[in-house]
């Protein structure tokens, strides 16, 4: 097997062998207050050789402060990639997940993706939002009259 991709993301889905993704690629996360939940979009892609299919793969996802402590209890998952109808040499597995997590302050973190040997990770930054620069905002994200 060979790495493919961690993607950070606000939401993600997995269906049909296909990976739809909603505000994909992001490594900045704003907050105005912290700490604070947030819901995240983790996608996985794993490319599996012929001989790796139709049996038990686990990962295992760790989302932590850079240097300090798990945000969350470690993330296992187990999969069995199946092979193709038709003759291919790989197959690409994907996993898709949307935790929900408590971001303790502004800072750097990492998500940490490892399936076997193979390992890799995405930073974010969480930053404070000055709201006195910017205006409140209401939900509707329509700036309001101070």
């Amino acid at each position: 097997m060979r790495k493919d991709f961690l993607l950070i993301a606000d939401a993600v889905e997995v269906a049909n062998g296909k990976l739809y993704v909603l505000g994909g690629g992001w490594d900045l996360f704003h907050a105005p207050v912290y700490p604070t939940i947030a819901r995240i979009g983790l996608a996985v892609g794993i490319i599996f050789e012929a001989l790796e299919l139709d049996r038990l793969h686990r990962v295992h996802i760790n989302i932590s402060e850079v240097g300090g402590h798990d945000l969350l209890p470690p993330i296992e998952v187990e999969f069995r990639p199946q092979p193709r109808t038709i003759s291919t040499e790989t197959v690409r597995g994907i996993i898709g997940l949307n935790p929900s997590l408590q971001i303790p302050g502004a800072g750097l973190y990492e998500v940490k993706a490892r399936i076997g040997e193979w390992q890799q990770t995405q930073q974010f930054h969480a930053v404070l939002i000055d709201q006195r620069n910017r205006g409140a905002e209401n939900v509707s994200g329509v700036p309001t009259k101070e």
